[in-house]
């Protein structure tokens, strides 16, 4: 099949925002989400969306693929990026999540009260995905200096926007050794202005729309 066939094969199952330009910053969706999937124009990969309040997210990790990204797991569309290259390898019109919406996403999911960065919740890992709001979290891995670790954990870029640090997140299983042990979350950056290179993490895209 070719690439050209492909893609209109998964516009007809998959909703596709057609017409946005690299420059536009405006959300793709207007006033509220209507339909449960995206069609990134850019490839024709199709991504299941989730609305959390006012911000739409991408319910799976993004897997547009470029010359410097990897695949995280064989057989799964998700692909690991470098700190650099998450920051504009999201579709036109999306973006990585900031720190403060992350933040909210983990209370809103795990329906605590706070969360400031770190976090050891009495939360089964097997059934993370049992949550309230059926927010989808990939069990994947990180690369860090060319090979695959962490393997089974949650690990996605985040977006300071004040100082630009490489800010991200790792959700894990505190007991490796037992399938039903307590989530960790730990979110947190390296060096300011100094990301590691050599780390690649997953993607979530996100979108703010408005709820008038």
């Amino acid at each position: 099949m070719s690439k050209s066939i492909a893609i209109f094969f998964l516009a007809s199952i998959c909703t596709l925002f057609s017409g946005i330009e690299e420059a536009d910053i405006d959300c793709p969706i207007n006033n509220k989400l209507v339909a449960d999937s995206l069609q990134d124009p850019r490839d024709g990969k199709c991504y299941d969306l989730i609305q959390i309040d006012s911000l739409i997210w991408f319910n799976e990790d993004l897997g547009f693929e470029t010359e410097n990204s990897a695949l995280a797991i064989k057989g799964d569309k998700g692909r690991l990026y470098s700190f650099e290259e998450s920051k504009r390898v999201c579709p036109p019109g999306w973006r990585l999540p900031t720190v403060n919406e992350f933040d909210h996403l983990i209370k809103k999911v795990f329906q605590v009260a706070d969360f400031t960065g770190l976090a050891s919740l009495d939360y089964n890992w097997e059934r993370i995905n049992e949550n309230p709001l059926n927010f989808h979290f990939s069990k994947t891995a990180l690369m860090h200096k060319k090979k695959m670790i962490a393997h089974e954990s949650f690990n996605i870029w985040l977006d300071a926007i004040e100082d630009h640090s490489s800010f991200h997140v790792h959700m894990y299983n505190l007991d490796s050794k037992n399938d039903k042990g307590k989530l960790t979350i730990f979110r947190h950056s390296h060096d300011k202005h100094k990301p590691k290179k050599n780390r690649k993490f997953g993607v979530r895209c996100v979108c703010t729309i408005s709820t008038n």
